[in-house]
């Protein structure tokens, strides 16, 4: 995962380490199966919008659960927050959870990523 803050925008960056893994959709909605992808900001950033994906959500079928989950398509997929800075030290917070069609990785919940911006 990697975390990009620019001047209006946070870009986190999703890059699953082993080849069929995809992460759960931003509109997964919490308390059910997966874990719903988040990405929010505090500690001087102010989100000024709602996130979006820079890759469109596929449905997962679960037949045994009787169930159809958001996804992102296997591999890369970066979620942007349009945001306004109120300082130079901000943090970012992410959820996700990765998953295979056979095997979920241990969940991220409120990570909490400190960046220093430049002046």
């Amino acid at each position: 995962m990697t975390i990009a803050v620019l001047a209006s925008v946070v870009d986190v960056t999703f890059r699953p380490t082993r080849p069929g893994f995809h992460i759960y959709g931003l509109d997964l909605p919490p308390g059910g199966l997966g874990i719903p992808t988040r990405v929010d900001v505090r500690a001087g950033l102010e989100a000024t919008g709602a996130p979006s994906a820079s890759e469109p959500v596929q449905w997962l079928a679960l037949p045994s659960l009787g169930a159809r989950l958001p996804v992102y398509p296997d591999g890369p997929v970066t979620i942007s927050l349009p945001v306004r800075r109120t300082d130079r030290t901000v943090e970012v917070v992410v959820s996700y959870g990765a998953c295979s069609r056979t095997v979920c990785l241990t969940p991220v919940i409120d990570r909490v990523t400190k960046v220093r911006i430049p002046a």
